[in-house]
């Protein structure tokens, strides 16, 4: 696997399946030809895993295979289902919510740059899902960074 250039977008996905499992997701990225699964990280919605369960998938130093033109500088995070059809579990959302306030603030990412597949020029897909409002999404990350933010605020490293 190369390297990961850096991380300058943080990129939400879904699985566009209700019913999945992170070692699914693994398999069939695999049965594509990839080394693993394309994502970093992927977020279980209750079926398999217990709703906002957190599943790391590619290493973080590695380039994913998530968002063709963007994958050598972002992260992939990826819920599991179809929001399309429905909205996350409560705790799924809010645990995409923390890990992209965390990522962003860890990797230094300018709000702007924290988007769903869908705002890919020529990404031509709806992911993460039309039933997500990725302004409200940014919205969310944006209070949530305060906390990611604070320890550093009052002088602990």
């Amino acid at each position: 696997m190369d390297v990961l250039c850096g991380v300058d977008f943080l990129v939400l996905h879904h699985t566009e399946r209700s019913i999945d499992w992170p070692a699914f997701v693994r398999l069939r990225h695999r049965m594509r030809g990839w080394e693993d699964i394309g994502y970093h990280f992927v977020i279980g919605n209750g079926l398999f895993a217990q709703p906002g369960t957190l599943i790391v998938g590619r290493p973080e130093e590695y380039m994913g295979a998530h968002a063709h033109g963007y994958n050598r500088n972002s992260l992939g995070i990826c819920l599991i289902g179809n929001f399309d059809r429905s909205i996350p579990d409560p705790a799924q959302w809010k645990a995409a919510i923390d890990l992209l306030a965390q990522k962003s603030v860890e990797y230094d990412v300018d709000l702007d740059h924290v988007i769903g597949h869908r705002e890919i020029p020529g990404a031509g897909k709806s992911c993460p899902g039309f039933r997500i409002d990725l302004d409200i999404m940014r919205q969310q990350v944006s209070e949530a960074q305060a906390l990611y933010r604070m320890p550093e605020a009052i002088g602990f490293r």
